[in-house]
This record gives structure tokens, sequence and C-alpha cells, in this order.
């Protein structure tokens, strides 16, 4: 071969070369998916006595979720966030529930709610067309089924006035019927100074009937959150007791 086509063959195979290894090793150096990890809470709110068997896919969360309070707890790696939750009766094997669900955080709430009795169950989950809460802000619906409260309540919403730190004044205000689930109203976002609850008789003497604290929205979610109150304590003004189903 003569030496100028020996030169241009080398050449050649360089420049080759030059775009072959390159693409070779950005394909080596893709990162590799890590699987992700969510503990889970679940429990069930109902008004029919029930024994649950979830499902995330194909893998069994519990088979022992009742319907009295108790709230069992689970863990999965994933690598998609979104989930088939199917929830079935443990006993009849009836599907009672079958619904996407995507997961945020962790813990991760996952609370089967049912309205009245023979009803299926419902996921307690985020808004669908609500807006998102401002900066520094959260957003929080309520209901109530605490035997000693009224049917109806008329609700004041009290948030901390910023220049205080302290002093809460009224910053919202709605009625509320039992069992009902309340509008979004908002709250501040600080872990000390969440929103606090007064309600009253929602006739012309506005007698107040029960207070919730701050303390009983500690652990909202950082946009929209849910909260039943089933339990109510003291006498003459009652305190009421929170439990988060979102």
């Amino acid at each position: 071969m003569k030496p100028y086509r020996l030169i241009y063959s080398i050449l050649a195979k360089a420049v080759v070369l030059m775009f072959v290894l390159p693409a070779g090793c950005t394909k080596q150096e893709q990162p590799i998916a890590e699987p992700e990890f969510a503990g889970l809470f679940l429990q069930a709110v109902t008004v029919d006595q029930m024994r649950l068997r979830v499902m995330d896919g194909e893998q069994q969360l519990t088979n022992a979720l009742l319907s009295t309070g108790r709230s069992v707890t689970a863990s999965v790696t994933y690598y998609d966030k979104v989930h088939r939750i199917r929830v079935f009766d443990f006993y009849g094997d009836a599907l009672l529930l079958d619904t996407l669900v995507t997961y945020e955080r962790t813990p991760f709430y996952l609370t089967f709610y049912q309205d009245k009795a023979g009803d299926k169950l419902r996921w307690m989950g985020p808004p669908v067309g609500e807006p998102a809460p401002a900066t520094g802000a959260l957003k929080v619906s309520i209901v109530y089924t605490a035997p000693a409260l009224p049917a109806s309540m008329k609700v004041v919403v009290e948030n901390v006035v910023p220049a205080s730190g302290t002093q809460y004044q009224a910053t919202d205000s709605f009625v509320l019927d039992k069992f009902s689930f309340s509008k979004y109203f908002t709250g501040v976002n600080h872990e000390e100074k969440k929103p606090r609850l007064r309600m009253y008789t929602t006739g012309t003497e506005r007698k107040l009937i029960a207070t919730v604290s701050p303390e009983q929205f500690l652990n909202t979610n950082f946009h929209f959150s849910t909260f039943l109150f089933d339990r109510a304590s003291g006498g003459g003004v009652f305190n009421l007791e929170s439990k988060k189903l979102y």
C-alpha cells in the first residue's frame, strides 16, 4: 500500500473512533434507576364493621385491616410513584375500592372511608380542582362525627397574627353539618402556629360548643390535609381530638 493511502486509512479510522467511543461511554454512564421506599399508614373509617384485604398491585399490604380504629403499617419499595390500590372484603372477597394513588411522602396515609352503611369505600386523597395554597400556607378540610356534638355547628377558623406571633384572629367561618366534609380553609403553615377552631351553635345566641387546639393540626401535609373529629372530651365546652385521614 502506498504511504499516503496508509496515512489516509489511519486517519479515517481515527475519525470513526472519535464518534463511536463517546457514544459507547454515554450509554455506559447512564444512571441506574434506584428504587424508592415508602412507609404506609393504613386505616379504615367505616360505618359497617369490616375486615379488609389491601393490595398494592400484586403485593398484599395487609389482610387484617379492621374498621375499629386500629391502624396497620406497611412498607414498599417501588420505581413508579403511581400505584393501583385495591381493597377487598376479607370474608366475601368483594371488591370495595379500585383506585390509583400517587405516593408523595413517607409516612403516606392510606385511609379508606365509608360515608354510610352499605356504601363502597373511597380513598381520602388530595382534592381535585382545588387551587393550591399560597406559599407559607396550607389547606384543611374537616368532618366531625363525635356523638356529643349537635347536628350542625358554626365553625370559626382562627390564625395567628403575623406581627404578634402569638395572638390569634378569625380568618374564616362556615356552617358545617355532622358527617359532612367542610370546604378547604386556609391556615398558617408553621410547625408551632397552626390554625385553631372554635365551634358555636347556629342560632342567634351563638353559644360556644367546642374548640380545636393548634396541636391537633401539627401533622398536616405541606399542601392539603383532611381531619376527622370523632372524639370529644371535657364538659361544657368540648375539646375535640383529631384523626388524620389524609
